[in-house]
């Protein structure tokens, strides 16, 4: 391939053996060329990529990725992955970019977005009072983000896999004893939606597979109850909530409540809680693992008595 000619480009080898095109498409006024670049594995490729610039060019259809800035793009991958990911993703990705990465990144060229500034960003969070984890979580966010845009060539790297979110701020659950489930119970039996908290301190079934169950999803003869779906809640503009199907999962955990006669203390008969029955060895608690189905037992007179 023969030498390009004055405003076709120019393209070379990069030391990590990609290959670069560069198309000047105008100067600023201090007299510097305003460039456009492309990269590829091979010369050809980049070579196609720079005519396509080209043509556009002369046309005079070419947005310049220099101007894209870190919200424009952001808006942009936001509507990507809306057809990638759940309601409930999409929002948490939302939430975190609106909150912790546009106030500071979001007037930046996307281009110029180094790792020191996502350092800086990390940095700033936790002089606000945010644990460790809420940074990795931005951190995620964030690599993803430019992720894609390295996909579609809009950088030529990902500044997140050079900046280091903090560590540390391990997670602790804070959990009930015995004696403070039963409280609660007891407290709760007036309550018009005590079968949900029983089933919720006894099962260890998630908030949304509580909310998702339906009666048809009772197996009245085996005693028993299968979560088959999950309600999810996608917060803020038009915020709506969703019925979806749980998807089968290998190794699920079965969480196994105890017969209605061991929580007999709440009922005031004053007998304490016996181990837990479910075919494995009790986890010292009201909760044990047992089958990979994520099915529970249930005492027909408890649910039909809260239901009702």
């Amino acid at each position: 391939m023969g030498k390009r000619g004055n405003g076709e480009g120019s393209i070379h080898k990069r030391k990590d053996d990609r290959w670069e095109g560069a198309l000047t498409v105008g100067y600023t006024d201090n007299g510097n060329p305003k460039r456009v670049r492309v990269y590829g594995k091979t010369r050809a490729e980049v070579a196609e990529k720079l005519n396509k610039l080209l043509l556009e060019h002369q046309r005079g259809t070419l947005v310049l990725p220099q101007r894209l800035t870190v919200a424009a793009f952001v808006e942009e991958w936001l509507k990507f992955k809306a057809d990638q990911v759940r309601e409930t993703t999409l929002a948490g990705y939302k939430s975190t970019l609106t909150r912790h990465v546009l106030p500071r990144l979001g007037s930046l060229p996307l281009q110029k977005v180094q790792p020191l500034h996502l350092q800086r960003v990390y940095w700033e969070m936790l002089a606000e009072g945010l644990s460790p984890r809420m940074c990795r979580l931005t951190h995620t966010v964030i690599h993803n983000l430019f992720k894609q845009a390295r996909r579609w060539e809009l950088v030529a790297r990902n500044p997140a896999e050079a900046a280091d979110p903090p560590k540390g701020g391990t997670f602790r659950a804070q959990v009930w004893r015995g004696e403070e489930v039963l409280r609660f119970l007891a407290v709760a039996q007036t309550d018009r939606l005590y079968a949900l908290w029983y089933l919720a301190v006894t099962t260890g079934m998630r908030r949304g597979e509580l909310l998702g169950l339906r009666w048809e999803d009772v197996d009245w003869s085996k005693r028993c109850l299968t979560a088959l779906r999950t309600l999810t809640v996608a917060e803020g503009r038009g915020s709506r909530s969703s019925l979806d199907p749980r998807p089968p999962r290998g190794g699920d955990a079965c969480t196994s409540p105890p017969r209605e006669s061991r929580y007999s203390k709440h009922t005031g008969s004053g007998k304490k809680p016996s181990a837990p029955r479910c075919g494995q060895a009790a986890c010292g608690g009201t909760r044990a693992t047992c089958s990979p189905r994520r099915s529970v037992p249930l005492s027909t007179r408890t649910t039909s008595s809260a239901a009702s």
